[in-house]
Order: C-alpha cells, then structure tokens, then sequence
C-alpha cells in the first residue's frame, strides 16, 4: 500500500510539474534573429581549416565562410562570432 501511495504521489508531482510549465515555449533561432536582427555565431579558433584566427585578429574558415553565407540569406548584419 506504501508503494502505491508514494507512486501515486509520484505521478501527480510529476504531472503537475508539467502542466504549470507547459504554457512556456522556448524561442526558437530563427524566432531570435527575426526579433534581434542579429546571427550569433561561435567557433574554434585552432580548427584550421574549418575556423582559426588570423595574426591580425579576423576570424577565416569554412566555418565563418559558412556562417556569412547564412547570414547573407537571412538577410542578417552584421554578423557577430563569439
């Protein structure tokens, strides 16, 4: 009988947790760049080729190549690498 009370007490926490977060939907990329206007990206700075810094700071590789590319059909600017 302990079992099933604490199951029962169990299940009804649970659902209830659910139900009081439900209404919260998170927010989707493309939801935030259409709001911001703004396409945030990361990458490596040692994964030569795919991102790596430059000497003077600029940020090169398929990935930036990438990301632009991205931003470009999204009509988005400017583009921001974190």
């Amino acid at each position: 009988m302990l079992l099933k009370s604490a199951f029962t007490w169990l299940a009804l926490t649970f659902t209830t947790g659910l139900v009081a977060i439900a209404p919260v939907q998170a927010e989707t990329v493309l939801e935030r760049v259409a709001r911001t206007g703004e396409l945030r990206a990361g990458t490596r700075t040692d994964a030569v080729p795919f991102g790596f810094e430059m000497a003077n700071g600029e940020m090169e590789g398929y990935g930036v190549d990438l990301m632009a590319l991205i931003a470009l059909k999204l009509a988005v600017r400017p583009l921001r690498l974190i």
